[in-house]
């Protein structure tokens, strides 16, 4: 697979537009998802897309890619900048939580309208916790989880050790546990 992506890489920039748009085409979900992450808003994301792409073939085109099969990786990158850059100029400091979707209750069980308002807030406490991680342990924590990403992967895209990354993952969850206990003590 790494020797295709480099075929590929080599094609694009050398300005061959079939490339660029197979490029795109393998990757656009996973930068879409990305953005999404950040904004929770379908038409910023697409702009974040854009946004992406526009800046990673431009950089294809003056040579800033030396390693062609470190692609996926590198474009990541650039999505998680793009992303960061967007909400620094619409001056959203408010990260985004992990689609609520992912707490659902997966049982077949909650089909009662008491158990939806329960899950639902459930789904709320969790999202609110999450919200209040750091950006940096939020992210990770959102590769992981919500992008299923494998601490190698989520190190080789950050730049960073597998070390870092499993701190800041350790560090996440237990943020997310305390900020839970605490919301439980209020009640």
């Amino acid at each position: 697979m790494e020797d295709r992506i480099s075929r590929i890489v080599d094609l694009a920039k050398s300005g061959n537009n079939n490339a660029m748009r197979t490029l795109y085409d393998m990757n656009k979900e996973k930068i879409m998802n990305l953005a999404l992450g950040y904004t929770r808003n379908r038409e910023d994301a697409e702009e974040i897309l854009h946004d992406t792409f526009i800046t990673a073939f431009s950089a294809l085109q003056k040579n800033k890619l030396k390693e062609p099969k470190k692609f996926p990786s590198w474009l990541y990158r650039i999505g998680m900048n793009s992303s960061i850059d967007f909400l620094r100029k619409e001056k959203k400091h408010r990260y985004t939580d992990i689609d609520e979707s992912n707490f659902e209750d997966k049982s077949g069980s909650g089909t009662d309208p008491e158990d939806k308002v329960i899950n639902k807030e459930k789904d709320d406490k969790i999202s609110e916790a999450i919200s209040t991680l750091a950006p940096r342990q939020k992210l990770i924590f959102t590769l992981k989880h919500q992008q299923q990403m494998k601490i190698r992967e989520i190190a080789d895209s950050l730049g960073c050790s597998e070390g870092n990354v499993k701190t800041q993952l350790f560090r996440a969850v237990r943020a997310i546990r305390s900020e839970l206990k605490l919301s439980l003590t209020e009640k």
